[in-house]
């Protein structure tokens, strides 16, 4: 199974539970901090499809990471209730 994908510096993570968001999110920041990369904690945001909230919150070094009900990846615009947008045809109005 695909558990993230990546463009550039976009990665997403996608697990089936709280809890395995939360150790995919320490390896990664880890495994950056080791490279000398950063997770910028502004611009992450963590959403579950289905539910409009979280289980349990998810965090990076004791800084919780806001959950959201949608937001746009790649030119789309992706919704906790698993509505898919292209955010070109948002902005035309179609």
């Amino acid at each position: 199974m695909i558990n993230n994908l990546r463009f550039a510096d976009d990665i997403d993570l996608i697990e089936d539970s709280s809890e395995a968001l939360q150790k995919s999110v320490c390896l990664l920041d880890e495994a950056g901090r080791n490279s000398g990369l950063n997770i910028n904690i502004g611009k992450t945001k963590t959403m579950v499809f289905g539910e409009t909230k979280i289980g349990k919150e998810i965090a990076i070094r004791k800084e919780v990471i806001e959950n959201v009900e949608e937001f746009v990846y790649l030119g789309s615009l992706l919704t906790s209730d698993n509505n898919f947008f292209s955010v070109f045809c948002l902005s035309a109005g179609l």
